[in-house]
């Protein structure tokens, strides 16, 4: 669609409605996506106190080390937490047993599927061990 660059950036389509924005979403639908996730992490319990403090302390327990090393794109350095399964994503019931430390990548690559509404995964026995961890 040939936009024109602004500020050294090139326009895009909004992924919404179509608009030109400098990012997928144009300002407006910006802040629905925005507003609509931070609801999510509001109902969830990532936002309380309470989770904060459990997964400082997991990545504390793990030495800021991944646990899971699903693949080669592991980059080690735990930068997330991830929580079991079978919460169904409600951190507010989690103790520090349900928490695996995980790089970025790995997490990303355990949770998609279950973020898709694809099958669950289950808990390795041994995070690095096991080989990580894999679909039931």
């Amino acid at each position: 669609m040939g936009w024109r660059v602004t500020r050294g950036r090139s326009l895009r389509a909004c992924a919404v409605c179509g608009r030109p924005s400098e990012r997928s979403r144009c300002p407006e639908h910006q802040r629905d996506d925005d507003r609509r996730r931070n609801e999510r992490a509001k109902a969830s319990g990532r936002r309380s106190p309470y989770w904060q403090e459990l997964r400082q302390a997991a990545l504390t327990r793990d030495g800021g080390y991944c646990q899971l090393h699903v693949d080669d794109g592991c980059t080690v350095v735990a930068t997330a937490v991830h929580i079991d399964p079978r919460l169904g994503g409600d951190h507010m019931r989690a103790t520090l047993a349900d928490c695996t430390s995980a790089c970025h990548h790995c997490h990303g690559v355990v949770d998609a599927p279950r973020a898709k509404g694809g099958r669950e995964l289950e808990r390795p026995e041994v995070g690095r061990a096991s080989g990580g961890w894999r679909g039931v």
